[in-house]
């Protein structure tokens, strides 16, 4: 507002000083390119309406005080190229930034991607070898006896297989502590099965490791014939141990209800 405001004031204060003699004079004519120069800076600043608006009051103003063709010649045409220029610069200056932001942008995006890919191809090349450590010896047991498997050798292979499942289907509530008490659980005879679905997603290491030991003290203390480990996304509880066995008379009963919360 003060810019326009000079827009208005100077120059005809200027010319209205001169005299009508000397309007066509530099000390009468100086607010032309003074102007120019203001609403330049106006430009660069990001006020672009005020500027053109500043450079058409003072075009105006020259036109009806010296005339049309001395206003051109003597820095109108001046102010406009000035006021130009600055928006041009302006906009170009802006478009680098703007790419520049984009280019840094896309390049955390590819950065984030490979320490994705490299994350995923590590615990792929875990899982692979927890796998070979699980079934190698089972797979190389069976091919030694060619198919022909006693009890004992039955019963490491399907412990194998259960534990292998476990790695796909519920990765993120085991540890070493966890995965001994799921094995002790099986070389008892229970059959256990574990399912995650998202009930650990959100959490800290912190948080994951205590929901973990928790689950470890649990499996360990069992005594069920079939154990089973759900993870879920319910808002308070994490994870739950249900342990079922058989009754008197025939049927299951539930004989174990963890729920193991949250939030500590």
């Amino acid at each position: 507002m003060l810019a326009l405001a000079a827009a208005v004031l100077v120059p005809n204060a200027s010319w209205v000083a001169a005299g009508p003699e000397a309007r066509s004079l530099g000390f009468a004519t100086w607010s032309l390119g003074a102007i120019g120069a203001l609403m330049a800076i106006v430009m660069v600043r990001g006020r672009p309406w005020v500027a053109w608006t500043g450079v058409v009051i003072l075009a105006v103003e020259a036109t009806a005080w010296i005339g049309p063709a001395a206003a051109l010649a003597l820095g109108v045409v001046g102010a406009v190229l000035w006021v130009a220029i600055a928006q041009l610069l302006t906009w170009l200056v802006d478009r680098a930034a703007s790419d520049t932001a984009a280019l840094t942008e896309l390049q955390r995006a590819a950065s984030e991607w490979l320490a994705t890919q490299e994350g995923t191809r590590r615990e792929r090349r875990t899982q692979v070898q927890r796998a070979l450590s699980l079934a190698g010896p089972v797979l190389t047991r069976t091919i030694e006896q060619q198919g022909r498997l006693d009890a004992a050798d039955k019963q490491r292979a399907r412990i194998a297989e259960e534990a292998l499942r476990d790695e796909l289907r519920g990765a993120a509530l085991l540890d070493d502590a966890v995965r001994h008490a799921l094995g002790a659980a099986r070389d008892r005879g229970a059959v256990v099965s574990v399912l995650d679905e998202g009930g650990l997603d959100g959490l800290s290491v912190e948080e994951r490791a205590r929901i973990r030991a928790e689950l470890a003290r649990t499996l360990t203390g069992a005594a069920s014939e079939r154990l089973y480990v759900r993870a879920s996304r319910h808002d308070e509880i994490a994870v739950t141990v249900v342990g079922r066995s058989a009754s008197d008379d025939g049927d299951d009963r539930v004989d174990l209800w963890h729920e193991i919360a949250r939030k500590a």
